[in-house]
């Protein structure tokens, strides 16, 4: 029996976080991998970076940019998810 293709997904977005972008990026991308969908508070808490969410925002930008996140909205509450 064949892997889960939305796992194959997540190892593909992860190696390639791991050859091109920074150590925060990867730190991202392995919390929303491993939690599915985040709030930017909790990513702000997971990097720790105080209460800086616009440097998180601004890490969040550039994997939007390039396809391997989106962002939506529950319950008023903008969280993240990985691409799928």
């Amino acid at each position: 029996m064949g892997k889960d293709p939305l796992e194959t997904a997540k190892q593909l977005v992860k190696i390639v976080v791991r050859m091109f972008y920074e150590t925060e990026h990867i730190v991202l991308i392995d919390a929303l991998c491993y939690h599915g969908a985040l709030h930017v508070s909790d990513m702000v808490q997971i990097l720790d970076q105080g209460k800086n969410s616009k440097y998180v925002g601004k890490l969040i930008g550039r994997l939007k940019e390039a396809g391997l996140c989106t962002t939506y909205v529950e319950s008023g509450e903008v969280k993240l998810n990985v691409q799928r």
